[in-house]
């Protein structure tokens, strides 16, 4: 995962480009998903792009957006399957119905002091029973609450959704500060490192963000994440309030 900016004096970030494991990066390479600041006049946020390129605003299959305060996140599709029936991720066209389906749901454990780890929460969409291998559809026209309202009401386990959660450094008393063993790939210290763990099942590791160089990073993920909501859930940490921290 590359952290991509501007050409101008100022450096601006402009996005994220996500690239398979294995990829030598430079000029020939192509991203399997790429992730662009959207303007302030468009409500600000990422763009979500399967079709990477100049023209993200009208390709992309997801939006990234967040609260005033930085501590909740809300990824959704561009389109609602159930409303939008023949629609993919590889669709590049806008809803006709103008329903979006919630995609994944990320908040941050407000801590004033900043005297602690950050603490991430988040809910995915639960496996659709007929289709083990996708998520279901929370169509919002069907009565279905979005995913941050669940989770902030603690209604997760009602209704039936993934809940996972940051794995939690331990305190080294020798050397005054936090620690959490991380795997090989991830070879610089940062304060975006993360792991995601299955709420109910703390050894099953789902996520891991770490940085590995200079605007460089992995993201690796497994089942039932998707690249989408795995990328989000990284573009999170970038853009989480200083009182998250």
């Amino acid at each position: 995962m590359e952290r991509t900016y501007s050409k101008s004096w100022t450096r601006a970030h402009t996005g994220f480009k996500v690239y398979a494991s294995g990829t030598s990066l430079g000029s020939e390479a192509t991203p399997i998903l790429q992730a662009s600041k959207r303007p302030p006049k468009d409500g600000g946020g990422y763009w979500i792009s399967a079709l990477p390129g100049p023209d993200v605003r009208h390709t992309h299959c997801a939006t990234l957006k967040w609260n005033l305060l930085r501590t909740e996140f809300r990824l959704q599709s561009r389109w609602c399957e159930c409303c939008d029936p023949g629609t993919n991720v590889f669709s590049a066209e806008a809803s006709t119905s103008g329903c979006r389906q919630d995609l994944a749901a990320f908040i941050y454990e407000r801590n004033w002091r900043g005297d602690a780890p950050r603490r991430l929460a988040a809910a995915l969409p639960p496996m659709d029973r007929r289709h083990p291998h996708r998520a279901a559809v929370l169509c919002p026209m069907q009565g279905h609450p979005p995913l941050a309202h669940s989770l902030r009401d603690n209604q997760v386990r009602l209704q039936q959704l993934l809940h996972l959660t940051s794995l939690q450094p331990a305190w080294n008393q020798a050397i005054q500060r936090h620690e959490m063993s991380f795997s090989s790939r991830v070879t610089v210290p940062s304060v975006h490192n993360f792991q995601l763990v299955a709420a109910q099942q703390q050894r099953h590791k789902l996520l891991e963000f770490g940085k590995t160089g200079k605007g460089l990073y992995v993201l690796d993920y497994r089942y039932p994440m998707s690249l989408a909501q795995a990328t989000a859930c990284a573009l999170s940490s970038f853009e989480a309030s200083s009182l998250c921290t």
